[in-house]
């Protein structure tokens, strides 16, 4: 046990898992690394631990040496996941903006200009206005489109994964879920089922399977 938790076998393992961390964020596949950096931030934390287990100070200062011990690898957990998030935000938004940067901004989103025209009333458990997620989420349904065969809800929210907002699981669905039928109801997609669950982050929901209506898939990418 001791051999376990020396600085030889925790430098090793922190020197393995960061990089890692780093280099599953560089090739976009952000849910491994927000695996190996909350691994790493375990695997101090235990460290901490043992010595307040184990360690030959005083009990008051092995306790008060754990909570900041054990805090701090907290506290880089976070750091680590938000800057693991604010890649993927960075990803998104790529794929929110298919037209050349040169181009009128008045021409831009012109897909988020029509379906909050077109569809106004947005209720409970969405929380936030539509001009703040519908970008967001045209974006992942495009990078669904671009990497996934199966296009559905279910691919959507596993794109996005989960990020650091202040929008509730159940919210963050039902965001997706609003803009996919706004899609539907454009013509922009057609649904081919929706009888299936999905569960994403232990939230069950009804699953969406839809495809690109073809007559209309350019206008849905110019529009973005």
């Amino acid at each position: 046990m001791e051999a376990a938790f020396s600085w030889d076998v925790i430098g090793w393992t922190l020197g393995l898992l960061i990089p890692l961390g780093f280099g599953f964020a560089a090739m976009l596949d952000f849910r491994l690394a927000k695996i190996c950096f909350i691994f790493a931030a375990a695997v101090l934390a235990a460290k901490g631990m043992y010595w307040a287990l184990t360690g030959q100070a005083a009990s008051s200062y092995r306790i008060v040496g754990s909570f900041v011990w054990v805090g701090t690898a907290a506290a880089l957990a976070v750091i680590a996941v938000d800057y693991v998030n604010s890649k993927h935000g960075q990803e998104v938004n790529v794929g929110t903006s298919s037209q050349s940067p040169t181009e009128p901004t008045t021409e831009r989103h012109r897909l988020v200009k029509l379906l909050i025209k077109n569809h106004p009333r947005i209720s409970p458990p969405i929380q936030r206005h539509a001009s703040v997620f519908l970008p967001v989420w045209l974006g992942v349904i495009n990078i669904v489109r671009e990497e996934r065969t199966q296009q559905s809800l279910q691919s959507v929210v596993e794109v996005f994964g989960r990020a650091l907002v202040s929008v509730s699981k159940e919210g963050l669905i039902a965001e997706a879920t609003f803009t996919l039928l706004c899609l539907e109801k454009e013509g922009f997609i057609r649904v081919k089922n929706d009888t299936a669950n999905g569960m994403w982050w232990g939230v069950s929901f009804k699953n969406i399977e839809y495809e690109f209506v073809h007559e209309k898939l350019q206008d849905f990418i110019h529009g973005l």
